[in-house]
């Protein structure tokens, strides 16, 4: 295993706990059940655990895909967009994890901060993933140009850089 692929098993797992913390929160807000939105805020601190890896591995990952020849301005747009994305992910754990020791009940407007942040950071989370989704995978790209019939027709990949399978 090297950096890029430690760095793509974990960049997944925030996107995904955010994802899955917010669909549990807001079915425990809607319950009014403070044991099912406590289940969210230890998906959201585990989604802050996943971006401290993701962050952490991202660096020796864009150096190794520098070497295949990416695109330089996708790399940079996927170092930013994951950049804001790992803080805002951390951020969102520290709080709820906070908000979990602290053994007293969750105020509902608290609560909906938190589910509000969640929101926003899902979103950000998952702008960050299509940025670097768009070094290794042309399909998604904007310059990806589709035939008469609608099956992609790729772009032909950079001076030195090997087609994917």
């Amino acid at each position: 295993m090297n950096a890029a692929h430690l760095h793509l098993l974990t960049n997944h797992l925030p996107l995904f706990a955010v994802l899955l913390g917010l669909l549990v929160g807001l079915y425990g807000a809607w319950r009014r059940e403070e044991s099912i939105v406590r289940v969210a805020l230890m998906l959201f601190v585990l989604a802050g655990l996943g971006a401290v890896a993701a962050y952490f591995s991202g660096e020796a990952a864009e150096e190794l895909v520098e070497t295949l020849g990416r695109s330089e301005a996708a790399l940079e747009a996927h170092e930013e967009s994951g950049s804001l994305a790992a803080y805002l992910t951390i951020a969102l754990g520290v709080l709820s994890l906070g908000t979990l020791v602290r053994r007293g009940p969750i105020a509902p407007a608290w609560r909906t901060a938190l589910l509000v942040l969640a929101a926003v950071v899902f979103g950000v989370v998952g702008y960050a993933a299509n940025q670097g989704g768009r070094i290794s995978h042309p399909e998604i790209r904007n310059d990806a140009v589709q035939t008469e019939d609608g099956r992609p027709l790729l772009p032909r990949p950079e001076a030195g850089e090997e087609e994917d399978d």
